[in-house]
């Protein structure tokens, strides 16, 4: 399997929730490749890091877990993919507008074939073709 790790599942992992790490631990032995992690939940999780009491040494940490993952960038083909994901919703009176970061995330996961994981399955579930990791 090859797994695209949502914000809310580094942030646990990053904070040390016991759980997380051993879901972690657990996928990366069923995973085919190291985790990937869109450039977007890498910004959320930068913005987290400058609310910490001493950023500089958070950024360090936060470096040290990005630098064995995977990075995909939010590029054009993903941002096209988002757009018509964006526009599917909206056809089908979903909610869409204050979505954009979830939708750019589910773009990224759909765009390179990944299953998400994720602790917020609803901000997802209406999302055709995106394949969810069921905990």
């Amino acid at each position: 399997m090859r797994y695209l790790l949502d914000t809310n599942v580094i942030i646990r992992y990053l904070n040390g929730d016991a759980d997380t790490i051993q879901l972690l631990v657990t996928l990366a032995r069923t995973a085919s490749e190291p985790f990937f992690v869109s450039t977007v939940t890498q910004m959320e999780v930068w913005d987290g890091m400058h609310r910490a009491a001493n950023p500089a040494q958070v950024e360090r940490e936060y470096q040290v877990f990005f630098d064995d993952l995977t990075l995909l960038p939010f590029d054009s083909d993903v941002a096209k993919r988002g757009g018509k994901l964006r526009h599917d919703l909206r056809q089908q009176h979903i909610r869409a507008r204050d979505r954009a970061i979830d939708l750019q995330i589910a773009a990224t996961a759909l765009h390179h074939e990944l299953e998400l994981v994720t602790y917020n399955d609803r901000d997802y579930d209406d999302i055709a073709g995106l394949s969810i990791y069921q905990k």
